[in-house]
């Protein structure tokens, strides 16, 4: 994909927003982030989904090195109980993979909701879906037993994480590892160490 002309980008034109896009080096850390593009690490916004109710969320924009604080944003909101929608739902909700969303061009004009501490700066960056894409971080888990796995449980469970989990099973799961190739002790490789707090969340 041209990274040049998004979704993202074409809706931050339409409503008149001046951005540019900058290009860096992979970073190691949110921190690195922020300095490979001249910017404070407070810049430097994650876009998180939450659902506040059925078929109903919002975007929380949340500045490098601080956490979501969900008992003001329970209060904020109205509402008694949050949750992180799983990565089919938050792809359904936004038109977006989990890891690389952004409230531009955004599937559903969803509310947005932003730290207070982002009007103190002039610029901020946001990532863009195309940029992001191939920057993910992560593990496959496969699980077999003798008997059906309690898929729905599992989903369930998945989806109340608090990091980014995907569960597939039945067709979808065999459609995925069409084409797979056997993996052995030869092949594995370390993974890179992922972003500082590209996923963390909880009360500040």
């Amino acid at each position: 994909m041209d990274v040049t002309d998004t979704p993202g980008m074409r809706a931050a034109e339409a409503v008149g927003v001046a951005f540019e896009v900058a290009r860096t080096e992979r970073p190691s850390s949110a921190d690195e982030s922020a300095a490979l593009q001249g910017i404070q690490l407070g810049q430097l916004l994650r876009t998180i989904v939450i659902r506040r109710g059925a078929d109903d969320y919002v975007f929380v924009l949340v500045p490098g090195g601080r956490q979501i604080d969900w008992p003001k944003l329970r209060s904020h909101l109205g509402v008694k109980r949050l949750s992180l929608p799983s990565a089919d739902e938050a792809r359904d909700a936004t038109g977006y993979e989990r890891g690389a969303i952004t409230p531009f061009g955004a599937s559903n004009a969803w509310p947005v909701i932003a730290d207070a501490s982002t009007s103190m700066f002039d610029v901020v960056a946001i990532g863009a879906a195309a940029v992001l894409r191939g920057r993910r971080f992560g593990n496959i888990c496969l699980a077999g037993g003798w008997t059906a796995l309690p898929e729905t449980a599992i989903r369930s469970a998945a989806a109340r994480a608090d990091f980014p989990l995907r569960v597939l099973g039945g067709e979808r799961l065999r459609t995925f590892l069409v084409g797979a190739l056997p993996l052995t002790d030869a092949d594995p490789v370390r993974s890179p160490p992922p972003p500082e707090e590209t996923w963390r969340v909880g009360g500040a």
